[in-house]
């Protein structure tokens, strides 16, 4: 979220276009050194070859190719609203309170349900 801190930039030409790159302060980069990672051995980790089918059959039924007009930038559609209104009645006055605030993040789902739901939803289409 942009509009929440302060950001480090870098401006960089690249041929004919100018790109914005978002850098990070020192406080938060991490030491690959001192993260816990997982063994790469699946089998260290207890994973089933069951586990593992499931994952590739959910990648596969939600892979789809990338459509960025898919995608709506809500915050500047307001902006872009509230500027209008503004252009037009000249006027200004105090934003109300509860268009300050964001809205709660969803509570986190049980994944294992999700997947095996959605496989199943799978399953009933290939034999339909």
């Amino acid at each position: 979220m942009l509009r929440a801190r302060e950001h480090l930039a870098a401006l960089i030409a690249r041929g004919p276009v100018l790109a914005l790159e978002l850098l990070r302060y020192s406080t938060e980069l991490r030491d690959p050194s001192d993260l816990r990672l997982p063994p790469e051995d699946l089998r260290a980790m207890r994973i089933r070859d069951q586990e593992l089918e499931m994952a590739g059959r959910l990648i596969e039924d939600l892979a789809a190719p990338w459509n960025p007009e898919e995608f709506k930038d809500e915050y500047r559609g307001e902006l872009l609203a509230f500027i209008e209104k503004k252009a037009k009645t000249g006027g200004t006055s105090p934003a109300p309170a509860e268009a300050a605030r964001s809205p709660r993040p969803a509570p986190p789902s049980d994944i294992m349900a999700l997947l095996k739901r959605s496989l199943s939803r799978r399953s009933a289409r290939r034999k339909h």
